[in-house]
């Protein structure tokens, strides 16, 4: 008998819903065979089976919430043929001994909808079967779920009651990790403004991330300590082979850090377009879990959501990367150009790092490179 556990489909991701199965107790499965459909709160995997034999016991339901490394499915690898199975057949009594001692899963109906309208419902202690579905072939979408929030609130004898949101799945790796940049790390950072005119001019005032990307790929080339990672067990700094750059995104009110792996062997053209695919697809929660892995150095950006002008922030390093660096958006403000005051289009910075291996010497050295090559944005895109 085969115990197939759920696996770690992500990293740092500790659960996963099951959204459906796609088999039932008895049935015959060979490997690579769909065998259930889990979410994250990052992505939407189909599992597939390990081995070839018959479904033993399906150990959970359609809802659950299961954490990695627990039994999902036990798989009878005696029962590969019919023959094997003709030969193993269990008595009338064997049966009934069996189905007196394993519980059997009721396999209930599928809610059609998305991760992201699961984890409002679930947030909001709203029940999807009890929902009526609204969107396509009766999909349950966000306003349904208003909806049902806006009735429970209109009824006066309903008594309140606190608010609670479980960190589950994403929510819980992130807070670990901050967690663990707060209490570990030595953090600092340096906060700049840098003239972006040249910069509006080279992206016709369109989104400039990736040749910020670009110019930032040139600084970590030329500053090595900056593009690495933690080896904490050892008290090692490890230097990458790659620039593998995490992209901090906002998409379905979480935090993702969809990773654009080998940037320094990418051309202008290449690296804007992996880029503009990999945030479309974070948007989309279309992400594959292992494009999350593997970042050597993080970019966040805020100029799409900025409502004001922001001039600074805190940002904390992806752990086990040993810096962050954040961009706002280009705003209009004064500024003096060979001696005179103009007016110019200026991005404000903040490169985070961890202070245990890089020095403020290192950060200035960073800092002042990386703003000559914002300057000549131009020399990244030939």
């Amino acid at each position: 008998m085969f115990d197939f556990k759920l696996p770690d489909i992500g990293e740092g991701l500790a659960e996963a819903e099951i959204i459906d199965w796609t088999i039932e107790k008895g049935q015959t499965v060979k490997e690579g065979d769909i065998v259930a459909e889990i979410s994250t709160d990052k992505v939407t995997v189909e599992l597939t089976s390990p081995r070839d034999g018959k479904i033993a016991e399906i150990c959970a339901e359609i809802g659950n919430i299961i954490e990695v490394g627990t039994v999902i499915l036990r798989i009878d690898e005696q029962s590969t043929s019919e023959g094997n199975a003709k030969k193993t057949a269990p008595n009338q009594d064997n049966i009934e001994k069996l189905q007196s001692t394993n519980k059997p899963v009721t396999k209930t109906p599928k809610v059609r909808t998305s991760p992201a309208v699961r984890r409002f419902a679930s947030e909001n202690n709203v029940d999807l079967a009890d929902v009526v579905g609204s969107g396509p072939d009766g999909m349950i979408v966000k306003k349904d779920i208003v909806n049902v929030l806006q009735k429970n609130n209109n009824n006066t004898d309903r008594k309140t009651s606190e608010k609670r949101i479980k960190l589950t799945g994403a929510g819980l790796s992130a807070a670990q990790n901050i967690s663990k940049a707060a209490n570990i790390m030595a953090t600092t950072s340096i906060s700049f403004d840098v003239d972006a005119d040249n910069l509006a001019t080279a992206t016709n005032n369109k989104s400039p991330l990736s040749i910020i990307a670009l110019c930032l790929r040139e600084a970590l080339i030329k500053h090595p300590k900056f593009n690495a990672t933690i080896d904490e067990e050892n008290n090692e700094l490890v230097l990458g082979n790659d620039i593998n750059l995490g992209l901090a995104v906002t998409a379905n009110n979480q935090l993702l850090v969809p990773v654009i792996g080998k940037l320094n062997e990418k051309n202008a053209a290449d690296a804007k377009a992996a880029i503009d695919d990999i945030t479309k697809r974070a948007r989309d929660d279309k992400l594959d879990p292992k494009e999350m892995r593997g970042s050597t150095f993080t970019l966040s950006s805020t100029g799409g959501i900025e409502g004001i002008t922001t001039t600074s922030t805190t940002p904390i390093i992806n752990h086990p990367n040993v810096a962050i660096l954040w961009v706002s958006r280009f705003t209009d403000r004064p500024w003096v150009k060979d001696g005179q005051l103009t007016v110019a289009k200026v991005m404000s910075c903040t490169l985070g790092f961890d202070h245990r291996y890089l020095h403020g010497s290192d950060g200035f050295a960073f800092i002042n490179d990386f703003e000559q090559l914002l300057q000549s944005p131009n020399s990244v895109l030939n």
